[in-house]
């Protein structure tokens, strides 16, 4: 999955939950037009976490036993 498809994940869980949705706070910063992180450290700890979590399992699928 590329950065992008992850954040768009990210973003759909959080919009998905009442409880996400009204503690973390989605807004971006943008350099060069491109996003860099999430403006709230919260947020921005979270989608770390949760984009190394992706990619993680991603590695774990391809590895063959």
């Amino acid at each position: 999955m590329s950065i992008e498809e992850i954040r768009a994940l990210f973003e759909t869980t959080v919009k998905g939950s009442k409880r996400l949705a009204s503690t973390t706070p989605l807004g971006t910063m943008e350099i060069n037009g491109e996003f860099h992180h999430y403006m709230d450290p919260d947020t921005d700890t979270m989608w770390i976490g949760f984009a190394l979590g992706v990619r993680t399992v991603e590695q774990l699928k391809t590895k063959t036993p």
